[in-house]
């Protein structure tokens, strides 16, 4: 019984532990990416939210690949652009291909800015 005891007292001692990790990530007590309902959009760490328009270029990509190219992608500028799926397929495989996560960053930011720069890969 006293085995019972002490490692159930460790193992609250743990979760508490793993509870306060969790609050320190952000010092407002929450986790730092909180979903919210809608589901559209989260919280960054500084509890900013971001909207979809933000999203990353190559999760853009990939839904609107899932969609048979049935999506507009958004990018930095403001514009809106549909593309085919094969043009989306060549370019998340050039990016697919890519060995180093800076090549893959700097090339997620140029095909990010405008409609132009992306099909510049496709």
């Amino acid at each position: 019984m006293a085995d019972y005891v002490t490692s159930h007292s460790a193992h609250e001692a743990l979760i508490k532990t793993a509870t306060q990790v969790l609050k320190d990530i952000n010092s407002k007590g929450k986790p730092a990416a909180v979903l919210n309902e809608d589901r559209g959009s989260h919280e960054n760490d500084e509890g900013e939210k971001v909207d979809e328009k933000n999203k990353h270029i190559i999760l853009q990509l990939r839904n609107a690949h899932d969609l048979s190219g049935d999506k507009h992608i958004e990018f930095k500028n403001g514009t809106k652009a549909k593309l085919n799926k094969e043009q989306i397929k060549k370019v998340l495989s050039v990016y697919d291909a890519m060995k180093r996560s800076d090549q893959k960053e700097s090339f997620a930011n140029d095909i990010h800015t405008s409609p132009e720069n992306l099909l510049k890969h496709a």
